[in-house]
């Protein structure tokens, strides 16, 4: 089964803010992160199940080496992410976009 990544409008600014916060800091650590972050997706594209059940139906994936998550939704062939947080904010700031996006 081929499965397919989308995010969010919200979680793919997410993870540009996080890319301009590494590179204001330093180019190596940005690129180091978006090899991380790419590599994260692609474990996840094999094994879906792979993060472990988070809140409202949803899954994380905790980066390995930096403080950032991928939580995402699984249906069928479908993984869409819904929010790519740094560990030290809200750990439920992202929960109004899943209970929209399910009309709650």
């Amino acid at each position: 089964m081929r499965v397919r990544v989308a995010f969010t409008e919200a979680a793919q600014e997410e993870r540009r803010e996080a890319v301009r916060f590494y590179r204001a800091a330093n180019a190596e650590a940005a690129r180091s992160f978006s090899r991380e972050f790419k590599h994260e997706l692609a474990l996840l594209k094999a094994r879906p199940e792979l993060g472990t059940q988070y809140l409202e139906g949803t899954r994380r994936k905790v980066f390995p080496y930096f403080t950032y998550s991928v939580v995402y939704t699984l249906e069928e062939n479908l993984i869409t992410v819904h929010a790519v947080p740094h560990h030290s904010r809200d750990p439920e700031y992202w929960l109004d976009r899943i209970r929209h996006r399910r009309g709650g």
